[in-house]
């Protein structure tokens, strides 16, 4: 028997086992529901779940808020996908997320011919099905207009900017879900090559990339060619704006 307030009510000999555990009923039995592993979020409901409860991102404070949902650092230098935020688990949505801000620092550790290539990652599409356009700017003003359409991947800059090795940068990102395209997800970047005063922007519309409308499983970053150096970190924050 256990003492609730003022009345005595049977116990059915439920153990909960594991640290942040409670109890809890799936319309037949008693259960114990876990922890989400997640730090900051919240336990709403969920008429989709057994239990009619569900661990949930903290997005939707008043007056809107941001969370971080990522945030990693090389320790050995990486090519390849080097960063990603894998929310396939539970994704990223138009209703939980007006749009997201990324930063990206690094640098390169290229070999001859000491150039790089950075990529963004949208839900690892490989289709042609990025269309982007921008403008480098070297150190003396010089402009180069640089457009694709379609492109393989969705290029943040290439060796014209990143052209040397420990060739060190930031890089600020912008996106979200296009309300009326609604498996395209858009994004603006600008990033500043500090090692030469090299600078570029880019416009990138993921198109038709998104396997589900207004929801995104991955976002990441790729080096398409050589090297970023161990140190180099990528952030996401996810915002609501209410």
């Amino acid at each position: 028997m256990s003492f609730n307030g003022d009345l005595y009510s049977t116990d059915e000999g439920l153990e909960l086992t594991t640290k942040g555990q409670i109890h809890t009923h799936n319309a037949s039995s008693n259960v114990g529901l876990g922890v989400s592993g997640n730090n900051d979020y919240v336990l709403v409901e969920d008429s989709t779940t057994a239990t009619g409860l569900a661990w949930k991102v903290n997005a939707h404070a008043s007056g809107g808020s941001q969370i971080k949902l990522y945030d990693n650092t090389l320790t050995v230098n990486g090519s390849g996908t080097v960063f990603e935020l894998d929310s396939s688990a539970d994704p990223l949505t138009a209703t939980d997320y007006s749009y997201f801000n990324c930063w990206l620092t690094g640098t390169t550790d290229g070999t001859n011919p000491y150039t790089t290539t950075l990529n963004f990652i949208i839900d690892r599409s490989t289709a042609n099905t990025y269309y982007q356009n921008g403008q480098y700017v070297n150190a003396t003003g010089v402009q180069t207009w640089d457009s694709s359409f379609p492109a393989t991947t969705g290029e943040l800059a290439d060796g014209t900017i990143l052209d040397s090795d420990n060739c060190l940068f930031a890089c600020h990102i912008v996106g979200g879900f296009n309300p009326v395209q609604t498996k395209d997800f858009n994004l603006f970047s600008k990033l500043f090559q500090y090692s030469n005063g090299y600078n570029a922007w880019k416009q990138i519309d993921g198109w038709s990339v998104l396997t589900t409308a207004n929801e995104i499983s991955y976002i990441g970053i790729g080096v398409g060619t050589n090297d970023l150096q161990a140190g180099s970190r990528f952030t996401i924050f996810g915002n609501k704006v209410t």
